[in-house]
């Protein structure tokens, strides 16, 4: 799911929370297509969380289903496919409120998923 308002980085450079536009429907049922989404600083980073990063010069709003030391596996609810991202790509946070039974299940299941795809199918590993 891309955001339609961002044309630069510096867009993310706020002390305030900013409201964007996202586009597409990998988030479905959680973000929908032209929905406005608040965007704030992140400071700690945690799976089942929506994050906006930069992948390949467009910003890009996923959710978090696993990280490592330097290295994020993103993923959107309505997807199969994987984003292996650094940390340093990862621009804001979407503050979503969203119940913890909801996220602790999607999470789990696509990180089962990657588990999958990476050793029975001999795929590359996740990090």
């Amino acid at each position: 799911m891309t955001l339609a308002r961002t044309n630069a980085l510096s867009d993310f450079l706020f002390d305030t929370p900013s409201c964007h536009v996202v586009l597409g429907t990998s988030m479905l049922p959680a973000l929908c297509h032209r929905e406005k989404v608040p965007l704030i600083r992140h400071t700690n980073l945690f799976p089942g969380k929506c994050y906006a990063f930069v992948l390949n010069g467009t910003v890009i709003v996923h959710r978090l289903i696993a990280l490592s030391k330097n290295q994020c596996l993103f993923s959107g609810d309505n997807t199969r496919r994987f984003e292996n991202v650094p940390r340093t790509d990862i621009v804001a946070q979407v503050d979503m409120r969203e119940s913890f039974i909801y996220i602790w299940i999607l999470v789990h299941l696509k990180y089962l998923h990657a588990l999958f795809l990476t050793f029975v199918k001999n795929k590359n590993p996740l990090f």
